[in-house]
């Protein structure tokens, strides 16, 4: 492929004039298993309960709720991603200014923030709306040139709303559902992927500082959970400490079916002191959990995290699973009692220019009773386990420069090591384009490769937002015999908004290489209300 100059498309841009002061894009610092850490904050414009895009070069991956805000950092929650959000993605809001109210399109805009009372959490603002939400209408189409000519088309719909204080009894009702037509050549067919990810009413006793939560919903007080039909409480016994339980059953793998086969129970605790506004602060959840299927014991953990801000800009994660083995999984692990789970993650910012993470992880896949014989070999994971680290710049003239790097040591005779980094900008050539530079490279004992990437984008006119986006990837492969292969691709993607509710986006990706050979077109409409 070839791509025009630089320049040349920086010239293009230029030519229509931005609406620089309604969006603000910024760079993910610091990511934990139950936070993303924004590095920007009320100085920016950010506000609790705003949300954001975040994008990875100039593709969009999910979507993010700011949970608490500081001057200079904010710490937000994922409530919807095609991905894994990770350090050097950027986040991306509209700052409104004005009486102009903040931007709405959360899909769980019920959950409440740990260090909140649970009445507080769920409160619209004093003249907020008592129904909040959106619908998306979306179409993706592949037209593949390979030799398997796999084509399809896949149009959709998805609608996701809040009634808040439902005829003034201090419940909310929650839907979020997806609608899917997967249209496939070669004699497929056509096919239905519906998915009703949450029917759920919760209810607020502040007399009895009590909240339950029945229906079909997330659960999100312990990892391994997930989505269950049933009923869950919350009870908070002090300021600080609050308690509770869950029994349900687990959707069935179409997300819109009710099956009751599979069992989820737990009970779980909560301490917490300090917030956002102090520099020392504490977050501890501990969860024990059971699952069984037609009354045989799939799973049975203790779960345990910690979340703690030292001094002010210094901030340690840690979360760990120990399991309970007995009946077949004793048989299989061998211990009555193993670690499955450790990860350690720490963030530290010395000054507001840098960023320093590191970490340790060593969680493992989860082993149900459908997997039982799976051998171990084929249970590992070594390119998540191991230690990380990376560090990042805030430069003058609006630069952001980041590098990391990560290790498993040695496992099975092979060791995994990984690397990779970013310079961004926001002024290119002085014509107000964004622009991002990434690279990366990773070698395993099965192969290794690389990936490098670019990425331009532009508002114009105010309300749109031109992105180019292009890059190659090339791999190696060592086990089981030698090959190699690269793949090539070109995205320019377009985005609208109308006026304050109204969205969309189009995009056009052109792919060629080894590993596929395909055209494909993506387009969402939607509303926020």
């Amino acid at each position: 492929m070839r791509l025009s100059s630089p320049v040349i498309i920086a010239l293009l841009f230029s030519l229509v004039r931005a609406n620089a002061d309604e969006v603000r894009r910024l760079p993910v610092k610091y990511v934990s298993s139950s936070a993303i850490y924004i590095d920007g904050g009320s100085r920016e414009g950010l506000k609790v309960g705003q949300t954001g895009d975040v994008y990875r070069g100039e593709i969009l991956i999910g979507m993010i709720e700011v949970v608490y805000l500081s001057e200079k950092s904010a710490s937000c929650r994922s409530i919807d991603s095609t991905g894994v959000i990770a350090v050097g993605d950027m986040a991306q809001f509209v700052i409104v200014t004005g009486e102009r109210p903040p931007l709405i399109g959360s899909i769980d805009e019920t959950a409440e923030p740990p260090t909140t009372t649970l009445k507080q959490a769920v409160k619209p603002a004093k003249k907020a709306r008592k129904f909040r939400g959106r619908a998306v209408v979306s179409y993706y189409t592949q037209d593949d040139l390979s030799d398997f000519d796999y084509d399809y088309s896949q149009p959709s719909l998805y609608f996701q709303g809040n009634v808040f204080d439902w005829f003034q009894s201090g419940t909310t009702i929650s839907l979020r559902v997806r609608l899917r037509q997967v249209e496939r050549v070669r004699g497929l067919g056509t096919q239905w992927e519906n998915r009703f990810y949450e029917v759920s009413a919760k209810k607020e006793f502040t007399d009895r500082k009590l909240t339950l939560h029945i229906g079909r919903f997330a659960f999100s007080e312990s990892p391994g959970v997930g989505y269950i039909d049933g009923l869950a409480g919350e009870k908070r016994h002090t300021s600080s400490f609050s308690y509770g339980g869950f029994v349900g059953m687990e959707p069935g793998n179409s997300g819109e079916v009710f099956q009751s086969n599979r069992l989820k129970i737990g009970a779980f605790g909560r301490f917490q002191v300090g917030d956002w506004t102090t520099s020392k602060r504490l977050n501890t959840v501990m969860a024990l959990t059971g699952g069984y299927r037609n009354g045989v014991m799939e799973r049975e953990f203790l779960y345990l995290s910690n979340d703690a801000t030292i001094v002010k800009g210094l901030n340690l994660y840690q979360s760990s699973e120990l399991e309970f083995n007995r009946g077949w999984r004793r048989n299989v692990e061998g211990d009555p009692v193993k670690l499955s789970s450790l990860y350690f993650g720490l963030n530290w910012e010395p000054v507001r220019s840098v960023n320093v993470t590191a970490g340790y992880d060593n969680r493992l896949p989860i082993r149900d009773y459908e997997a039982r014989s799976t051998p171990d070999s084929l249970f590992d994971s070594e390119v998540r386990q191991g230690f990380h680290g990376g560090v990042s710049f805030r430069l003058p003239h609006a630069l952001r420069v980041g590098f990391d790097a990560g290790s498993n040591g040695v496992r099975n005779g092979s060791s995994s090591t990984n690397g990779s980094g970013y310079i961004s900008g926001s002024k290119l050539f002085a014509t107000g384009i964004a622009w991002t530079f990434r690279s990366g490279a990773y070698k395993s004992g099965n192969s290794n490769g690389s990936q490098i990437s670019a990425s331009l984008s532009r508002d114009v006119l105010r309300i749109l937002n031109l992105r180019i986006d292009a890059g190659e990837m090339q791999q190696k492969w060592i086990a089981g015999g030698s090959g190699s292969g690269k793949t090539g691709w070109l995205r320019t993607i377009a985005e609208v908004t109308f006026s304050r509710s109204g969205f969309g986006s189009i995009s056009y990706e052109v792919q060629r290489g080894d590993y596929g050979k395909a055209n494909r077109i993506s387009a969402d409409f939607g509303v926020r209300f």
